[in-house]
């Protein structure tokens, strides 16, 4: 789902507000021909593999000024997944690490929010310089497991590569040139 917002703030600028999210009703994998399916919303680890948020958004506030300087700030969040134990191939019955009374830490990875500020000016029609901060909170990332080598699991460096802020908070500088 989508949703956006702009409000023109007259001589001093435009202020915008978007919301995009995803809510996954269903996952639903087969592991082998003859099994039972099961739902990998969630979860994550096993057959389910790399996280599999039930609920996800991004969240953005944007200011444009007459001055040709532009900031946006944005929430990022991403929702509860629980390790999977085992998955009953009968059934498609999943047992989660904390279902089976395993106390591992990564037996449930809480809800991340992550909140990345940046600002951009337009210094003449051919120079633009940019500077921001993601994960302004420096969140760690959640520890899990190493399940082995996959090319299709993206665990690497104990936490999961492209979904959980592994390098923690980045700051960044920079200037594009246009011709």
């Amino acid at each position: 789902m989508s949703v956006g917002y702009d409000y023109d703030l007259r001589e001093w600028g435009k202020v915008g507000v978007n919301y995009n999210a995803n809510y996954q009703l269903e996952n639903e994998t087969i592991a082998v021909e003859g099994s039972a399916p099961y739902d990998c919303v969630g979860y994550y680890e096993k057959s389910c593999l790399n996280p599999t948020f039930e609920y996800a958004h991004n969240v953005s506030v944007s200011y444009e000024s007459p001055w040709r300087v532009r900031a946006n700030l944005l929430w990022r969040y991403l929702s509860a997944v629980e390790r999977v134990d085992s998955i009953d191939t009968d059934t498609g019955e999943i047992t989660t690490y904390s279902q089976a009374g395993e106390d591992v830490g990564s037996a449930k990875l809480d809800g991340e929010h992550y909140f990345d500020v940046a600002a951009f000016w337009d210094v003449n029609d051919v120079l633009e310089l940019r500077a921001g901060v993601n994960n302004v909170l420096d969140n760690d990332p959640p520890v899990v497991p190493q399940y082995g080598p996959s090319p299709t699991s993206n665990i690497e460096g104990n936490t999961v590569a492209g979904v959980y802020e592994a390098a923690g908070r980045f700051v960044f500088v920079g200037a594009k040139l246009s011709f």
